[in-house]
């Protein structure tokens, strides 16, 4: 009757935590493209960078790694053009790395298109 209790217990504890982890995913999402307008109007690459890697330990627990190395690519690429003074190519990759985040969040959402 123990085995039953727990099987039953895990049963639950998935789908609970599975939801506020989508939460979590979703609002830091959201949060990277509020940071990626600021980085359009202040010019500061660097805090979106820094503010990248430490997100970026939690989505690699559930989220595709090749997502992940995009938008690495993309915030090395946009580090370079901010250095050169190359603002058309900082927008680009700035609007990029935007899509790739909706990406990602829509991804960890449970949609008929994700699950076949």
């Amino acid at each position: 009757m123990r085995r039953v209790y727990l099987a039953l217990l895990i049963l639950i504890c998935i789908p609970v935590v599975l939801t506020f982890y989508m939460g979590y995913v979703t609002k830091k999402c959201n949060e990277l493209k509020r940071d990626i307008w600021e980085v359009k109007t202040e010019m500061d690459f660097d805090f979106f960078a820094k503010k990248w890697e430490k997100t970026e330990k939690y989505f690699a627990i559930s989220t595709n790694h090749a997502e992940l190395d995009m938008v690495n690519e993309s915030i090395t690429k946009g580090k370079e053009y901010m250095k050169s003074g190359n603002k058309s190519s900082l927008n680009a990759e700035l609007k990029w790395i935007e899509k790739l985040l909706s990406h990602i969040s829509g991804l960890e959402k449970p949609t008929l298109q994700n699950i076949f």
